[in-house]
């Protein structure tokens, strides 16, 4: 059964797994094994053990096809986090790159 709410969670748990990178150049940025590169590592390990968890359930009521279709949107959340936590500056192309994920995933939402 397909339900909003459904949905709602699948893109909750991209949101999580997105959040694994950031932790990740975060960490990049102490030195290997400090105390702050192991928190940071812990962080990624909780993150991914959570996205685990949600994956599951989602896989649960939506077929894996239609889930996996729908993982691009990690991107859109990478992006945000990259211009947010690290000042990081997006060119038109990807821009616009973006823009056709999200199109997609519209008309592929639409379609269902």
């Amino acid at each position: 059964m397909r339900n909003k709410a459904t949905y709602i969670l699948m893109f909750f748990a991209f949101f999580v797994y997105s959040l694994s990178g950031v932790l990740s150049k975060f960490a990049s940025k102490f030195e290997m094994f400090s105390l702050s590169y192991l928190l940071c590592f812990c962080g990624i390990i909780v993150v991914l053990g959570v996205y685990a968890i949600l994956w599951q359930q989602i896989l649960k009521r939506i077929e894996l096809s239609v889930a996996m279709s729908y993982k691009p949107v990690v991107l859109a959340f990478g992006t945000l986090w990259a211009v947010f936590f690290f000042g990081e500056t997006v060119d038109v192309k990807f821009l616009v790159a973006l823009a056709l994920i999200v199109t997609g995933l519209v008309v592929m939402g639409n379609e269902k």
